[in-house]
């Protein structure tokens, strides 16, 4: 798990490096929403959906694994994590929203 934390946290280096930029991935991810929508095709996605007392927390959106139809996003996949796991989540949404009320305050 460690790895694929360090993978994913990296991968945006692995994109930009060899290109200069990342709005080929951008664009490629927004088509793949779009389909998801207009197509009707409850395709799990991972996008950045408003969370309601998931572990515990609320009123932050974050990226996660969500069901995409044509009603947008559906629901939040519920994934079974470690409380290890459940740390470092609770961890990252409080960093998200402390960065947001900071934008706020400027």
């Amino acid at each position: 798990m460690e790895g694929i934390f360090h993978d994913v946290r990296d991968a945006v280096n692995q994109i930009i490096d060899p290109k200069g930029e990342t709005s080929y991935g951008i664009g490629l991810a927004l088509t793949r929403i779009t389909s998801a929508l207009l197509n009707d095709e409850n395709s799990i996605l991972p996008v950045s959906s408003l969370l309601e007392d998931y572990y515990g927390i609320s009123d932050v959106y974050l990226s996660l694994p969500t069901l995409i139809n044509e009603e947008g996003a559906k629901r939040v996949i519920n994934m079974q994590l470690s409380p290890k796991e459940q740390d470092y989540f609770r961890e990252s949404a409080a960093t998200v929203k402390k960065y947001i009320q900071t934008l706020r305050l400027n």
